[in-house]
């Protein structure tokens, strides 16, 4: 696992996540209370984020946001990537780069879970 882009001090302050240039919080909130109750995936969500700020380069907003499921009563967490318009060609590019993302941090070691995810929802980015 590259050390160098995980926090090893990180609790459930967003203050820790300070050294993450280029995420945004729009519910601090909701998102310190679900770092504090999923501590297990804190390194990934940290390797997640720092890989997505390296393939990205500034072309998405990236945001992490606390999504609640009220059919199934499950919490997730989307790192999720947004650009402010969206054609064929830059969809595939958002599309792929989300990939990449998925198959660096699966290669460093971390798996899916159930409780984080990168992603896009092909909207406009949130206004914080």
């Amino acid at each position: 696992m590259p050390e160098a882009l995980i926090n090893p001090q990180l609790d459930s302050n967003l203050n820790n996540f300070s050294y993450l240039d280029g995420i945004v919080y729009p519910n601090k909130p909701e998102l310190e209370e679900f770092i504090k109750n999923h501590q297990e995936n804190v390194p990934l969500i940290q390797y997640a984020c720092n890989v997505a700020i390296s393939v990205f380069q500034g072309s998405a907003q990236l945001s992490l946001e606390v999504e609640y499921d009220p059919e199934s009563a499950d919490i997730m967490l989307y790192l999720t990537a947004r650009r402010e318009q969206y054609s064929d060609d830059n969809i595939e590019d958002l599309d792929d780069k989300i990939e990449r993302i998925r198959r660096m941090y699966r290669s460093a070691g971390f798996v899916d879970t159930i409780d984080f995810l990168v992603m896009t929802d092909y909207q406009q980015p949130v206004q914080i």
